[in-house]
């Protein structure tokens, strides 16, 4: 019988972050995943910023989560040696008016250290205005999720196969999952949760996004433009 301290169902980006968080406290875990299993965390662009767009307001604990993201992340890429943090421009499209004035205003006081002031007018569309948000920057989920994986598997701290909920029996005050004993599961499944037969009484309902790489020579950009959908550069003239 292999014991551990938990076991952790899911292997995308709240999988790989509990598991640190634990393994960090010296407790020993065991992951659980399937490759063939969709996961949005490898599809996600993993992109931040620190705005509540419909006010120009700091989001809830943003300076906090800010300076967390940063140790952490800063911690991973040293024990997987990759990139993963990566800071990045950030530009909203602007509408003049009402918006335009806002932005100006919140970026001149409370939120100087977060927002550049007078949005340049933009090239396409040219009837808006493009305004810089700073602190911004992406998560590269596919290569933390690929290498954090690996650095478990070197670790035989992984398993790549389907959880069968059915099999998970409690014992006094353990859990037993076919030949592995732990005191506690933490399910990181994401929209897989629906599925879930243990969580079965929550109100869950999946949310869906699609995502489409394009490859655009001729648009030359270097940043992220949001409004209502993003495009996120890759390089070699693919974007997201």
């Amino acid at each position: 019988m292999k014991k551990v301290d938990y076991i952790i169902v899911g292997g995308g980006m709240a999988g790989v972050l509990c598991a640190q968080q634990l393994r960090n406290k010296q407790q020993k875990v065991l992951m659980i995943t399937d490759p063939s299993t969709p996961s949005a965390s490898y599809i996600a662009a993993g992109t931040w910023n620190p705005i509540a767009f419909k006010r120009y307001i700091l989001s809830w604990r943003a300076k906090e989560f800010l300076a967390e993201m940063k140790v952490q992340y800063g911690e991973l890429e040293k024990l997987l040696d990759a990139e993963i943090y990566q800071t990045f421009q950030v530009k909203k499209l602007v509408t003049p008016g009402n918006e335009l004035t806002l932005w100006n205003q919140q970026s001149s006081s409370e939120m100087k250290d977060f927002m550049v002031p007078n949005p340049e007018q933009a090239t396409f569309p040219n009837d808006l205005y493009l305004g810089e948000i700073k602190q911004t920057g992406r998560i590269v989920l596919n290569v933390l999720i690929d290498k954090y994986h690996q650095y478990l598997k070197d670790q035989n701290e992984i398993l790549f196969e389907k959880f069968n909920h059915g099999d998970l029996v409690k014992n006094d005050n353990k859990w037993t999952y076919h030949d592995i004993q732990c005191q506690g599961v933490i399910f990181c499944e994401g929209a897989h949760s629906v599925n879930n037969p243990h969580f079965s009484w929550l109100p869950l309902k999946p949310a869906k996004g699609d995502v489409i790489t394009i490859s655009a020579p001729a648009l030359k950009q270097s940043f992220i433009l949001k409004k209502n959908i993003f495009v996120l550069p890759l390089g070699e003239d693919k974007y997201q």
